[in-house]
């Protein structure tokens, strides 16, 4: 959908009606007993995702896949995304991040 919006192949989301929804969503999920967390992310009391504490936490994880994301308490990396690629690379016992990032203490 963004390529086809880039090209003018269609209209854009109308930002102001985006804004209405996600007002009314946040009042109406609100008013239901949902808790409203980090961006768009809501959940019924003691329910929040555990794949996303890990990242609050700073917890060691790590991404398998195409585009998958890792932190071994360092660094943040990211697998190639082309699945073609990424086998490619896997089969030849090769490193298959695209970056890493040194991230500081005080975000952890």
């Amino acid at each position: 959908m963004d390529v086809m919006i880039r090209k003018n192949q269609m209209p854009g989301p109308d930002d102001d009606k985006s804004v209405l929804q996600f007002r009314f969503l946040i009042e109406y999920l609100g008013s239901h007993d949902y808790s409203h967390y980090e961006i768009s992310n809501f959940c019924r009391p003691g329910m929040y995702s555990q794949h996303n504490s890990s990242y609050w936490k700073g917890d060691h994880y790590l991404g398998l896949g195409p585009s998958a994301h890792s932190f071994n308490g360092i660094t943040r990396q990211w697998n190639v995304s082309a699945i073609s690629r990424y086998s490619d690379l896997i089969h030849k016992g090769k490193v298959h991040f695209e970056n890493g990032i040194p991230v500081p203490v005080t975000e952890i």
